[in-house]
């Protein structure tokens, strides 16, 4: 598990007008069958100004690294919404056009 910035629950003790963003996938595409771990994603932010205040993700595989691109997210005051257009790495054959992050920040509502 590895976490940054804000929970859901300390939001919205802080006042913010939070939401969250979940979703559930695997580390690689689906088609790779062995070491193919799941990872949990949430995204928390701001209902009003769409800013991302914090984010935890959780895997049995070591998907820390992660965390650091929700880190300079919350410094920069990057919104939910430009996370979604975020330009991620795709191969072809190792990985997919959409992970689990710019999955997770399409569930924003």
């Amino acid at each position: 598990m590895v976490s940054t910035g804000i929970s859901y629950a300390k939001a919205k003790k802080l006042g913010y007008d939070a939401e969250a963003a979940d979703y559930e996938d695997t580390q690689k595409p689906a088609f790779i069958e062995h070491d193919n771990y799941k990872v949990k994603i949430r995204i928390v932010y701001d209902k009003k100004t769409r800013i991302v205040l914090g984010a935890q993700l959780c895997s049995e595989y070591d998907i820390s690294m992660a965390i650091h691109m929700f880190s300079l997210a919350i410094q920069e005051q990057v919104t939910i919404d430009r996370l979604k257009l975020t330009d991620i790495f795709f191969l072809p054959h190792f990985n997919q056009p959409y992970n689990y992050f710019t999955m997770a920040a399409l569930q924003a509502k």
